[in-house]
């Protein structure tokens, strides 16, 4: 996990760990008599992207965490941004009743919207957040082609089990990255979050939802991130009130074959992501399991997919 010296940084003083990870860890502080939270990075684009992300987006009204001040230390880069003085949605989510889940659901939605649609095509040229590749000229990123750059990524960290393999789960993937590969432009890119999550959703005491952790934040098809939150953190019965609050708030019209497919790439991405882990946990493996699960439930839905 990246560490840093903080007798290098003047005024900055870490009191506590909240997140240690292999690539990046999230601190609460101070820095020069304020309240902040210290991300530390030992990789250059997951903080640029994020610095640049959160930078635009709060200039824009946005509740995301506003940027104070950036470091490049011992080889790692230091984020600091202010403290939200408040709790996971994912905690807060288990004690809620269903009248209470269905305005948060709406509240999601909205959020999500605000997070997607804040930028304007230009803004989003101009930025850095979105670059991958070597791409510089926004005029040439496409994003089928990015999306299919991914699968293979994915499916090539695939480790399949004898017992996988046994469910022919490798033939349902193949031909998820087939129909993939039939997948248009979307009539406007947007920023995506790429991980907008329960988990990366703050609740603070007056109910106000903040979106934070913007290292994947990437340009594309919104609906991507619809897919992703409703397939990791929802049951069937709440996705319809966030879907419906999303659509009011965009004007976008889902098509639930698209969102179906997305899934099903989501599902694909989180099997490589815990393939390469290099040690799992319990969570890690039921995280997999949902993944293999949705993948053998709904591989009869790759039929009758059609792009058009």
């Amino acid at each position: 996990m990246p560490n840093i010296n903080v007798s290098l940084i003047d005024g900055l003083a870490i009191t506590k760990p909240i997140v240690e990870r292999f690539e990046i860890s999230v601190y609460h502080g101070e820095y020069q008599d304020r309240e902040v939270a210290i991300k530390i990075f030992s990789k250059s684009s997951p903080f640029y992207r994020e610095c640049d992300s959160i930078h635009r987006l709060n200039k824009k009204g946005i509740p995301v965490p506003e940027l104070i001040k950036t470091y490049e230390i011992e080889g790692n880069y230091v984020m600091i941004s202010q403290w939200i003085d408040a709790q996971p949605l994912k905690e807060k989510w288990i004690s809620l009743q269903k009248e209470q889940k269905e305005i948060y659901l709406n509240k999601i939605g909205i959020l999500l919207a605000q997070v997607q649609f804040a930028l304007s095509h230009q803004e989003i040229a101009n930025s850095s957040f979105w670059q991958r590749n070597n791409i510089k000229d926004f005029s040439f990123f496409s994003w089928n082609s990015y999306l299919l750059e991914q699968l293979k990524k994915w499916t090539s960290r695939l480790k399949l089990s004898e017992v996988d393999l046994s469910m022919n789960i490798e033939t349902i993937i193949k031909r998820v990255v087939q129909k993939a590969s039939a997948i248009t432009e979307p009539p406007r890119l947007t920023l995506i979050h790429s991980d907008f999550t329960m988990r990366n959703i703050l609740c603070d005491e007056s109910n106000k939802l903040w979106s934070i952790d913007f290292e994947s934040t990437l340009a594309g098809d919104p609906l991507f991130d619809v897919a992703r939150i409703t397939w990791i953190d929802f049951e069937k019965e709440d996705v319809k009130s966030l879907v419906n609050s999303w659509e009011k708030e965009t004007s976008i019209c889902i098509d639930y074959k698209v969102l179906k497919l997305y899934q099903l790439i989501i599902a694909i991405s989180v099997v490589s992501w815990v393939d390469k882990l290099p040690e799992v946990n319990h969570d890690n493996i039921q995280f997999r399991k949902k993944g293999i699960d949705f993948l053998l439930l709904n591989g009869g839905f790759i039929d009758e997919y059609s792009s058009n």
